[in-house]
């Protein structure tokens, strides 16, 4: 919002007036906000202060009051607004717009604390104008004003306000890294000389902070990294109209030890980051560079340690979930016509991500319930064959089938053999098949292709034959209601 709001030429400071108290209660709502005094109850007719969501609840009202102007022409953040123009002849017509709307909607601003038609200002605890965004001299003032720090609860308060100050500081992780073993654990609050060096530091570096630019949208960003034993740092910058780097942002990251460092093998990859220092050019790199200069004993060391870094090698195989019912009915036309049995499959396979393949297929010979059930997995393993998936979940619903597969039940009726030494065969072409009990009401899109595909049966009876080939070594493993290990 900040970087935003600058890079135009003239800008109007708002703030509204006694802030949430402008936002009426809802009259239903206004008796939970009820308090007693000595003279009797009374109840909040607006916001009160005291509510936790009236912030958020402010701020969504600046967001519908203000809508399509956001980010064009006004920034808001809860009472604070900015009205911006990149050319000055325009600043009263957006004023004027600005108005207008505020009107509509009653919401008042305090003209003690509104400043219209200046070139800088500051806005959520920035100076904003059309170079870019500074720190607020107050802040400074109030940093380079500190005593030496005697507590642990000083440290925290001044590690707070260079934290709100990060993307200005340079190296910031490496300035404060003496302070790093005050803040331990148990550790003693011990004040030293090389605390105090580090501490006069970042006041010297404040006294003449660096003023970050604002980004020109469609020219290329540059980005410049540099390693520290105990940080790493980066500087954020764009060239200008004349040509030259201006700074944009410093990031600083401490704590390498617990940071790996990905390296990328394939100089192919178009989505692939790289930094190229080129001469040093402009005062922002060149400060970069002095903030982070190496030390003299240090060794060229072209290659990281092991230890840092994790290699991208080839992902894991995602686990897709399997979903299958079969559903076979007899249905008579007329008393006279032999009775016809309708046979349908439903399959549904999900991916690591959430996709849905569904099928649904219609048997053109008579079958029960159960050699349903048993053709719906059959052509459902022969699909994940087909898609050549190494790792599948299936979930089935039928008691029967699972402890048939799982070898907890034998098969006794000869009908069903087929269909069981058919699955077994498949199940030993996939790498790792996990098996899973659930109740029927959780397989109820399975069971629905599986019925639609009945009903609507194709009167021609046209078959559809899968076929499959190969063979890989096999896991299978069976999950609930007891884990058991079956090998082919």
């Amino acid at each position: 919002m900040v970087d935003i709001a600058s890079s135009h030429s003239i800008f109007s400071f708002m703030d509204g007036s006694s802030d949430y108290n402008q936002i009426k209660m809802d009259p239903k709502d206004e008796r939970f906000t009820a308090f007693r005094t000595p003279i009797g109850f009374f109840c909040y007719k607006v916001t009160p202060f005291s509510l936790k969501n009236a912030g958020a609840t402010y701020q969504s009202a600046m967001t519908v009051i203000f809508d399509e102007m956001i980010h064009e022409q006004v920034e808001c953040y809860v009472d604070d607004l900015v009205v911006k123009s990149k050319i000055c002849g325009d600043h009263l017509r957006d004023l004027r717009i600005i108005f207008k709307r505020l009107r509509k909607f009653d919401l008042k601003m305090n003209p003690l604390k509104c400043a219209f038609g200046v070139s800088a200002g500051k806005f959520l605890g920035f100076i904003v104008r059309y170079r870019g965004i500074e720190i607020d001299p107050s802040m400074i003032k109030a940093i380079v004003d500190l005593k030496p720090l005697k507590s642990l609860t000083q440290l925290r308060s001044f590690q707070g306000k260079l934290t709100f100050l990060r993307r200005f500081i340079s190296n910031l992780f490496g300035k404060c890294h003496p302070f790093s073993s005050l803040v331990k654990k148990d550790a003693r609050f011990h004040w030293d000389e090389s605390c105090q060096e580090a501490f006069e530091s970042i006041k010297r570096y404040l006294m003449n902070p660096p003023v970050l630019s604002a980004h020109i949208p469609g020219r290329p960003l540059i980005l410049y990294t540099t390693a520290l034993n105990e940080s790493l740092g980066a500087l954020l910058a764009q060239e200008n109209e004349e040509g030259k780097e201006n700074a944009l942002y410093y990031l600083n990251q401490s704590d390498l030890s617990s940071q790996p460092i990905v390296v990328l093998d394939d100089p192919s990859d178009p989505f692939r980051l790289s930094s190229t220092m080129r001469a040093v050019k402009g005062q922002a790199l060149a400060d970069f560079l002095a903030d982070h200069t190496i030390p003299a004993d240090s060794l060229l060391n072209d290659d990281p340690p092991d230890e840092l870094i994790l290699s991208v090698d080839e992902q894991e195989s995602p686990t897709w979930e399997f979903y299958f019912d079969g559903a076979s009915s007899v249905k008579t036309l007329s008393p006279n016509e032999t009775p016809t049995v309708r046979v349908g499959l439903g399959q549904i396979f999900v991916s690591l991500e959430g996709h849905a393949l569904r099928y649904s297929y219609s048997l053109s010979e008579p079958h029960t319930n159960n050699e349903a059930e048993y053709e719906a997995l059959v052509l459902g393993l022969e699909l994940a064959i087909q898609m050549s998936l190494t790792r599948v979940k299936i979930f089935v619903d039928s008691q029967l089938i699972i402890n048939q597969v799982a070898g907890v039940y034998k098969v006794l009726k000869l009908e069903l053999i087929p269909y069981y030494n058919k699955a077994m065969e498949l199940l030993c072409l996939i790498p790792e098949v996990t098996l899973a009990k659930v109740p029927k009401f959780e397989n109820g899109k399975a069971y629905v292709l599986a019925k639609l595909a009945k009903e609507l049966a194709d009167p021609a009876g046209n078959p559809m034959s899968i076929v499959s080939s190969g063979s890989v070594p096999h896991r299978l493993i069976f999950s609930q209601p007891n884990p058991y290990s079956v090998c082919c």
